[in-house]
């Protein structure tokens, strides 16, 4: 074990991805069948077998916990540490960086799922540029950018530019993102360092990739990697009952299936009972659908509510959601939501017999009291109780 600590930091919120960053971060955000961005994150760190890994979120969800429960707890000896806070200050940092027993710094934003071999960066920084700071470019499909970026520093650096942003009275909400900027308008050597990174701006780009990770040589890559281990709990294998009849799917731990599967990728804990339908379909974890419901081309957040809910599923019965449309947007949010396709919040109770179109928007913890008047809504349309969430 070296004496590095891998400081992760989030990007800056927006609300191009509507419900799935509403309530929580891009690191928790669910991806590629049974992670979270959360553990690409570790996974990368780790392959520099550091001292210890601080991941900063200004989200207010469950990282903490998450990360303190985390499986990969049991095979690695670095400290593994959240600090979740939405003020954040210069003098508090320099605080937390002056008690670690570490002699260098790795800073990087983690909050898109990526593949980056630090081990490898990090050799090449301590045989070559050992008490610089060096700002590496991370080349993606053979284009480096300074949008992908990495910074390794040294404590004395760091501690530095900490200095001189509390001398100055400097502060940011995006703290990390000034630091980083004072250590290079400060003088950094540059260097190119091969990554795999998928960013995630809008609906669309998260149905894509998480298909595109569960195929061909990316999903063999992903699955029988050493380090990247999933953090969302099952504690069963998945179930499929005598009415199952799944095709082209990804099913993952935990989950009961007795009904039509095709062309879906299934989280863990996710309960599809019989005659229910999934089709072209992203379902997250602990979603329930009732029996002869229908869904096509949409994505079902999490249905994390199940244990105090007085509803078993959160899907009613014979419910539509999405279509085989081709081509539409969303009238509310046409830049993050097109396609065709839908998206169903996080912990949303969609009621029997409702209708719901395609590029359609159901908003967090959209309850069966939203449904009174119409269980219908036409394509393109939302239900957002609360639009300045996502304004």
């Amino acid at each position: 074990m070296n004496s590095l600590t891998v400081f992760i930091y989030p990007s800056a919120r927006d609300n191009s991805l509507l419900s799935l960053t509403d309530f929580r971060s891009k690191f928790m955000m669910p991806i590629g069948g049974k992670f979270r961005i959360a553990d690409f994150a570790l996974r990368n760190a780790l392959t520099a077998d550091p001292y210890q890994i601080v991941m900063y979120s200004d989200v207010f969800d469950d990282l903490h916990p998450y990360l303190d429960t985390h499986p990969i707890n049991q095979k690695t000896k670095c400290k593994i540490i959240p600090i979740v806070d939405d003020s954040l200050d210069v003098k508090e940092l320099a605080k937390t960086v002056k008690k670690h027993e570490t002699s260098h710094y790795l800073i990087y934003c983690g909050d898109n799922p990526a593949l980056i071999d630090f081990g490898a960066m990090y050799d090449y920084y301590i045989k070559k540029k050992k008490n610089k700071t060096v700002l590496f470019q991370l080349k993606n499909s053979e284009k480096a950018s300074m949008a992908n970026t990495a910074l390794m520093t040294t404590k004395k650096n760091f501690i530095s530019v900490l200095s001189e942003a509390i001398k100055q009275k400097r502060n940011s909400p995006h703290l990390l993102e000034m630091i980083n900027n004072m250590l290079i308008n400060k003088g950094v050597e540059k260097s190119t360092h091969h990554a795999e990174i998928w960013p995630v701006r809008n609906i669309p780009d998260f149905y894509s990739l998480n298909y595109n990770l569960l195929s061909g040589d990316l999903f063999k890559t992903i699955y029988t990697d050493p380090i990247l281990t999933g953090g969302i709990k099952t504690d069963q294998p998945a179930k499929i009952g005598p009415n199952a009849n799944i095709s082209s799917s990804f099913i993952s731990e935990g989950c009961i299936i007795d009904g039509k599967v095709t062309g879906s990728i299934i989280f863990p804990g996710v309960i599809i009972t019989e005659k229910a339908e999934v089709k072209d379909s992203i379902i997250l974890p602990y979603v329930t659908i009732a029996r002869n419901a229908r869904i096509e081309n949409a994505i079902i957040d999490e249905f994390t509510d199940y244990a105090n809910s007085p509803f078993i599923f959160n899907i009613g019965e014979y419910a539509r959601i999405g279509s085989d449309a081709d081509g539409l947007r969303n009238s509310d949010y046409p830049k993050s939501l097109f396609s065709s396709i839908s998206l169903i919040g996080k912990n949303c109770l969609i009621p029997t017999n409702s209708n719901i179109g395609s590029a359609c928007f159901v908003a967090s913890a959209t309850g069966f009291s939203f449904f009174e008047k119409t269980k219908t809504l036409e394509d393109g349309l939302s239900i957002v109780p609360y639009p300045e969430i996502y304004s």
